[in-house]
This record gives structure tokens, sequence and C-alpha cells, in this order.
């Protein structure tokens, strides 16, 4: 996992992130290292976005993922509708505001999205397919 230290300190200095945007799959695209070399300077460093970074053998399950309490989590993902679940029931635990993994695929820079699975704080996880 790539990412969590940053929203960590954030965290532990009393900000909160906007959204954490959730990257997992073993696609080597451009957006990985993206993330972590090429700084948005749009992006406010006290409450702006931030990236998480997985990969396929990473078992979601096996992650400590508390820093995600009460934040808004959008994931995608290059491992199917199942491999988004389990990223789904792994982050409900520490309860999110929110998490929406997507489940789909690249086609050259372009991610088509298949299906996406969907939990909102006090609610139940739905799935919903393209």
């Amino acid at each position: 996992m790539r990412g969590h230290d940053e929203i960590i300190r954030m965290r532990l200095a009393g900000y909160v992130p906007s959204m954490v945007f959730w990257q997992d799959g073993d696609d080597d695209g451009f957006w990985k290292e993206a993330y972590f070399t090429k700084p948005t300077k749009y992006v406010n460093p006290e409450t702006g976005h931030r990236h998480l970074v997985t990969e396929s053998k990473e078992a979601p399950s096996s992650l400590d993922l508390r820093f995600l309490v009460n934040l808004s989590v959008v994931c995608s993902t290059d491992g199917g509708e199942d491999r988004a679940r389990k990223i789904v029931e792994s982050v409900r635990i520490v309860q999110p505001e929110q998490i929406i993994a997507m489940a789909g695929h690249f086609q050259g820079y372009r991610y088509i999205t298949d299906s996406a699975v969907i939990f909102k704080k006090g609610g139940e996880v739905e799935c919903h397919s393209f």
C-alpha cells in the first residue's frame, strides 16, 4: 500500500482530506507514478484529496484502513467485481462516510467501468453493473 502515510500524518495534524482516491491493481498505467511524483498545485494541503495505491497481491482484509474512518473513498480496481466487493467490505468495517469501488479496465488512458459496489454510512452494500 502506498499513500497511506501522508493521509495518516494529515489526520494526526487534525486535517481531513476531502476525498481519498484509491487505485487498485497491477496495471502499470501512468497514473500510479503520476499521483506521487507530480503533485497537483490545485490541491489544498490541509483539506484536498489524497491518493492510495494497492496491488492485487495485497489482500484488502489484511490492510490497516483505520485512517479512512469518516472519509469518502472512491476506488477503481482492475480485479473485477469480486475484488471491488472485498475492498468495500474491508473499508466498511472502519465506518467511512462512503466508499464507491468501481471494477473496470483501461483502454489506453481511459478507464472503463464495468460495475460499481457502493456503501454509504448507515446503509447497505449495493452493486450496480453497467
